[in-house]
């Protein structure tokens, strides 16, 4: 079976969305979808300038970096090579990719050609096709699909939930095959877009740095006098800062109407199924030896 290429997805029906996270597209202060687009647009057309030299290259570098907005981590790299990758900019990724210019220059970035062609993010390891093939369907365009594709805990334990309400296992693979399945999914992804409580500049989701090391948030649940919920790990991924038992508790179900909405949906789904069809019974086997 080929393996789902998580970063340019092809395009099995229809436009699919891609990912460019690593690229670190998302690595500004205050990254909504108007700033991170206006970043790759300007990225987009400085390199469609580019008259081929190694001189011209680096003036592309500098100019891109001198007009775009701050870094959110100065420790992480903001690639100034990508971009939109078609005319309708549904699509981001590598701009020096051999599918963009016919030759591959990805060794104009910093860490070249092998590394950008090798590395593989976290969410390879840790969702399945299915998963991630839902998230695909579900986000609908590039910037969703980067934030929530690669934040494993936003997924994973989503299902994980659900699977708790319905008592058994939750099949991924239905979701781009249901509307209502879609719809609800959807509107879960779209927490991590706009979620109230994502107030802290210095943490991207549960990351922050100290120095050149990366931490983990902890909520500090005892301080908010409540016990660790099973939602933890899904609010820590939408960036949480939680100061009071109330915006827990309004946090959690703003989360669990999410999830409940989904799980009605595929119960539904399940509960029109038409029963399994019994299978014929054949003629009598003769047990007699002869």
């Amino acid at each position: 079976m080929e393996e789902f290429h998580l970063c340019q997805p092809s395009p099995r029906c229809g436009s699919v969305p891609s990912c460019a996270n690593c690229c670190g597209i998302y690595n500004y202060r205050g990254h909504n979808r108007q700033l991170v687009a206006d970043v790759l647009s300007l990225q987009t057309e400085m390199l469609a300038g580019w008259d081929g030299s190694d001189a011209d290259i680096e003036r592309v570098r500098a100019e891109v970096e001198r007009r775009r907005p701050p870094m959110r981590f100065e420790v992480l790299y903001n690639c100034p090579f990508s971009g939109f990758l078609d005319p309708d900019r549904t699509r981001v990724g590598c701009l020096l990719h051999p599918r963009q210019r016919g030759q591959d220059l990805r060794d104009y970035c910093r860490y070249g050609r092998q590394i950008c062609g090798e590395a593989k993010c976290t969410a390879y390891t840790y969702l399945s096709d299915a998963e991630a093939e839902a998230v695909m369907a579900a986000a609908g365009d590039w910037y969703l699909y980067g934030l929530a594709l690669t934040d494993i805990d936003l997924v994973k334990d989503f299902f994980e939930l659900c699977e708790f309400r319905v008592f058994g296992p939750i099949d991924p693979a239905r979701v781009p095959q249901n509307p209502e399945l879609l719809r609800a999914f959807h509107e879960y992804l779209k927490l991590k877009e706009s979620w109230p409580l994502d107030r802290d500049p210095g943490r991207y989701g549960k990351y922050y740095f100290v120095g050149r090391e990366y931490r983990q948030h902890l909520i500090d649940y005892r301080r908010l006098g409540v016990s660790r919920p099973v939602h933890d790990n899904i609010l820590a991924a939408l960036g949480s800062v939680i100061e009071t038992a109330n915006e827990l508790e309004e946090a959690i179900r703003v989360i669990d109407d999410r999830i409940d909405a989904f799980v009605r949906a595929y119960q539904a789904e399940r509960s029109a199924a038409p029963p399994p069809v019994a299978p014929t019974p054949g003629p009598p086997h003769n047990h007699t030896r002869t």
